[in-house]
């Protein structure tokens, strides 16, 4: 695809092609001249690897800033909050991991951008022109001005336009002939409607528990103790626990580095828990602390293992007493008080402790089994009142896509790609698909509800090329995912946490 992607490419158009572009590139240009005046050159270190490729501190702290100014205007021109800013650094980490995996997928695949396209590209940015025309002493007193080396602020132009030759071959890909565009409206035409029974395994045994009279008789059958003992054997990590603690905290943030806001928020903490001694723990969360996530439910985090909470939080939270409130502790975010609710120990029972568990859990599945049985009978052999009787007794309810066209790439509700071909084998209304689908860990049952043509509806000019956008963009998108999931990306320890292991 690649290959035939950079035979398509004119030179004699690239000009044309990109002048576009180099709008957008000129908008970058803007954020770069007026966010970085004031910015430390090169400042703070390494924040991600990306395949032995480094993304500094400096360059996230630069990204960060054009998304805060991006959003500015959602936010009535006022400056945005430290957690709204902590958020953008993360989302402009990510974004630089992006556009890092696809470079070095560019570079792999020889896609290549001139010397001749990138001095076109800088020449028509108005920043750099002076009465219409391209100034080469405005462009580097503007560069200079910045702090801005001409050769870098080159590459990251060339690396922006190779990058948009990259998602042209996702454009090239949804493109559709007038042989396709014809097709894809008269399946805009075409309008259904689907009723679909969705039922799961796990829903069916929490719904029909197996007592401890059946769990009892089926291990007293020799074939019954045998599959017993060989679920134990094969599924021993399911009884196994980890350590876990039970907590409450308060967060007074600090700006780590910042001896004046650290001492403030250590003042503060400590009056907290001077507090803590004859006052409720949860109240005084609910007043002081500066996690909004956990303020609102007094501060209470849930039971977590090792692993979840940043290094200093876990420490403390694993090593106190229960019922224990902690000296404040130190992190990254500023300083917590902990305390600690309940402690679960490690678990790894024996098969003898666990058996009548598992036996439940087997007379469930062949319960489920038998359920699933008399469901595929029913449906292959097209009977209505049997299916109606099955589905009344366990519960279940039809449910309704709504309307929808044939030109869209999912079913409403049934989103999977297995779900949307099953689909497809429907024809007729009230035709019953003669086999169940399992999607994961969910069982279907459908039903075509209706079927007609619509020929009113008719597709615009506008309203292919929004499709065909949308549909490039998805796939572009969805690209880069699967990039991320086969790269070697190191995050700093700034950026490791996930989202609940940032205890803000």
């Amino acid at each position: 695809m690649f290959e035939k992607f950079r035979r398509s490419v004119d030179s004699k158009s690239t000009f044309k092609k990109w002048f576009a572009i180099s709008l957008l590139v000129a908008i970058a240009v803007v954020f770069i001249f007026f966010g970085l005046k004031n910015q430390p050159l090169g400042a703070g270190g390494i924040a991600a690897e990306v395949n032995r490729q480094m993304i500094t501190n400096f360059e996230v702290q630069k990204e960060a800033q054009n998304i805060e100014r991006m959003y500015a205007p959602f936010f009535g021109g006022q400056g945005v909050d430290e957690t709204m800013r902590q958020r953008f650094m993360f989302q402009a980490l990510d974004q630089l991991i992006s556009k890092k995996l696809i470079d070095q997928t560019t570079n792999k695949q020889k896609i290549v951008t001139s010397d001749e396209e990138v001095f076109d590209t800088i020449k028509n940015i108005p920043e750099f022109q002076k009465e219409g025309q391209f100034s080469r002493e405005l462009y580097y007193s503007l560069l200079e001005a910045n702090r801005l080396v001409p050769g870098a602020f080159e590459e990251q132009i060339r690396n922006d336009l190779t990058r948009r030759q990259l998602q042209r071959v996702f454009e090239a890909v949804s493109h559709k002939n007038s042989l396709e565009q014809e097709k894809w409206s008269q399946l805009s035409q075409t309008k259904l409607n689907v009723e679909f029974l969705k039922f799961d395994r796990d829903v069916f045994l929490a719904k029909n528990l197996t007592n401890d009279a059946e769990a009892s008789a089926f291990l007293t059958k020799p074939e019954g103790l045998k599959r017993a003992e060989e679920y134990y054997a094969n599924n021993k990590a399911e009884f196994q626990s980890e350590e876990q603690v039970k907590a409450q905290h308060i967060l007074i943030k600090a700006t780590k580095g910042d001896a004046n806001s650290e001492k403030k928020a250590l003042d503060k903490i400590t009056e907290i828990k001077k507090r803590s001694k004859n006052e409720d723990f949860g109240k005084l969360a609910k007043e002081f602390s500066e996690d909004d996530r956990s303020k609102a439910k007094n501060g209470d985090l849930g039971f977590f293992g090792r692993g979840r909470m940043v290094p200093e939080f876990e420490q403390s939270a694993f090593s106190q007493a229960v019922g224990s409130v902690s000296e404040p502790v130190k992190s990254d975010f500023g300083y917590h008080l902990i305390k600690v609710n309940e402690k679960k120990p490690a678990a790894n029972p024996n098969f003898s402790e666990v058996k009548d568990k598992i036996a439940k859990k087997l007379v469930g599945l062949d319960k489920f089994e038998v359920f699933l049985t008399g469901l595929r009978q029913a449906v292959e052999k097209n009977e209505t009142a049997s299916l109606n009787e099955k589905v009344k007794a366990n519960d279940l309810k039809w449910e309704e896509t709504g309307v929808f066209d044939l030109s869209q790439d999912s079913v409403p509700k049934l989103f999977s790609e297995e779900l949307s071909r099953a689909v497809s084998e429907l024809k007729s209304a009230n035709e019953l698909l003669p086999r169940i689908v399992k999607d994961g860990n969910s069982n279907y049952i459908l039903k075509l509800k209706s079927i007609t043509k619509d020929e009113t509806n008719k597709t615009t000019a506008k309203n292919l090329e929004q499709e065909q956008q949308q549909r490039a963009g998805e796939l572009f998108n969805a690209w880069i995912e699967n990039l991320k999931k086969s790269a070697k990306v190191n995050r700093s320890a700034q950026f490791s946490q996930s989202a609940d292991k940032m205890v803000q």
